[in-house]
């Protein structure tokens, strides 16, 4: 039972998206990444993307909400902006995490647990795999 991510991200902020880059391909659970190339929230693929880390940069926009509110309903999604300011409005449209541009690997990895914890299958293979570490050390402890 081998669960997996597949994400997609539209960060604008380079520096931000290599780091997340680097987080995303270093970690077990994320099978693959893919970099919206525009804007185009209305055109995400739904069957092929299980989560979005979208930067958001401002909120005049009336369609970006409803777009973010009706793709957290079908996929986990990661809102990251400057700062802690729209923190709030990620959680009203449905966002599982919130991460601003200057987290910490260690920040990031949270999230990354957090979307574990909320996909069943993901879950269940980290306790598996954790299950599977610890067993040598029973092992060696009982002989």
């Amino acid at each position: 039972m081998i669960a997996s991510f597949h994400a997609l991200t539209f960060v604008s902020n380079t520096k931000f998206a290599t780091f997340l880059t680097k987080r995303v391909q270093d970690h077990r659970h994320f099978e693959s990444q893919s970099f919206l190339q525009t804007n185009r929230l209305d055109q995400i693929d739904t069957d092929q993307y299980n989560v979005l880390f979208y930067e958001l940069t401002n909120l005049a926009d009336p369609m970006q909400i409803v777009h973010l509110t009706e793709l957290a309903k079908k996929l986990k999604l990661v809102i990251i902006a400057q700062s802690g300011h729209f923190a709030s409005f990620a959680f009203e449209v449905g966002a599982v995490d919130f991460l601003i541009l200057d987290s910490t690997a260690s920040r990031i990895d949270k999230c990354f647990d957090k979307l574990i914890h909320l996909c069943p299958i993901a879950s269940a293979a980290e306790r598996l795999s954790l299950i599977h570490i610890s067993e040598p050390t029973r092992l060696r402890r009982i002989s």
